[in-house]
C-alpha cells in the first residue's frame, strides 16, 4: 500500500523486494521524502527477504535478546543498505558508514541522500530525503498512563494540548522526537524547549524556543501508529 500526503510518499511494504529502485530514485530526485513502513512480526512480513545486512551488522543482530528488537533492526538496515547499494551500484560491504556529533547515523558515500530510522514494538520505519530529515513512529497504545510523561518532558501548552484528545499525547511526542532527530542532537536536547505552535493540515507546528523560530512537522496514522518526519 502506497499513500501520498504533501510533500511525502509514505509505502507500506512486506517485503524488501517491494522496494522499487527507480521509483524511489525519482521521488528523491523530485525532493520528495520517501518513507517505509513495515509491521515487523513474522505473520506480517516476509522477514526473509530483508537479507541486506553487512557482516558487522550481522554480528551486532545476534546481540539482541528480543526477537521484535532483532526483527526491526534487520528490516531497517536492510531497506537502507539495498537502497543505497543500489543507488551507487555497490556491494553492500562498500557503504560506508559513521555517525555525527551525536550518534546519528548516516552513509558518507558519494550520494547526497541522508535516511533515518526509528521502530515501536513491532513497527519499524525507514526515512530518506535529498536533505536532513528526522522520522518516528509510535505505536498507539490507548491504555497508557502518559501523566508523568507528560510532566517531565511537555510543557504547559502541550498539556492542554494533550488534555483536548488522549492521541495528541502520541502526535506530539512524535512530533517532537522527529524534529530533534532533524536538527541531529535528538534528546540530548531538551523537549521542553519544544512547544506546541500550532496545527494545520497534516502538520504540527512546533515552536523552536532555543532557536526562536517555528518548524512544521509533517503527520500520518497508520496502522495503529502515529508517524511523523521532519525535514528542511
Amino acid at each position: 500500500m502506497n499513500t501520498g500526503g504533501e510533500g511525502f510518499k509514505l509505502y507500506h511494504i512486506t517485503g524488501s523486494e517491494e522496494v522499487v529502485i527507480p521509483e524511489v530514485k525519482e521521488g528523491l530526485n523530485k525532493g520528495i521524502p520517501q518513507l517505509f513502513l513495515v509491521n515487523t512480526s513474522r505473520e506480517a512480513c516476509r522477514m526473509e527477504s530483508f537479507r541486506y545486512l553487512t557482516k558487522g551488522e550481522e554480528r551486532l543482530l545476534g546481540s539482541y535478546r528480543k526477537e521484535s528488537d532483532r526483527n526491526n533492526y534487520r528490516v531497517t538496515h536492510s531497506i537502507v543498505n539495498s537502497i543505497y547499494a543500489n543507488l551507487l551500484d555497490c556491494g553492500i560491504e562498500e557503504l560506508l558508514f559513521r555517525r555525527g556529533k551525536y550518534q546519528k547515523p548516516l552513509i558518507s558515500n558519494d550520494l547526497n541522500y541522508h535516511y533515518n530510522l526509528a521502530h515501536s514494538i513491532n513497527f519499524a520505519l525507514v526515512g530518506l530525503h535529498g536533505r536532513e530529515l528526522g522520522v518516528d513512529i509510535e505505536f498507539i497504545d490507548e491504555g497508557l498512563d502518559y501523566t508523568a510523561i507528560a510532566r517531565g518532558l511537555f510543557t504547559q501548552e502541550d498539556r492542554k494540548y494533550i488534555r483536548r484528545e488522549p492521541r495528541n499525547f502520541f502526535r506530539l511526542w512524535v512530533a517532537k522526537e522527529s524534529y530533534l532527530k532533524f536538527r541531529g542532537t535528538g534528546f540530548y536536547s531538551d523537549p521542553k524547549d519544544l512547544a506546541i505552535k500550532g496545527e494545520e493540515e497534516g502538520k504540527i507546528i512546533l515552536l523552536d524556543k532555543s532557536r526562536g523560530s517555528c518548524h512544521p512537522v509533517f503527520m500520518a496514522e497508520h496502522l495503529s501508529c502515529s508517524i511523523g518526519f521532519s525535514c528542511l
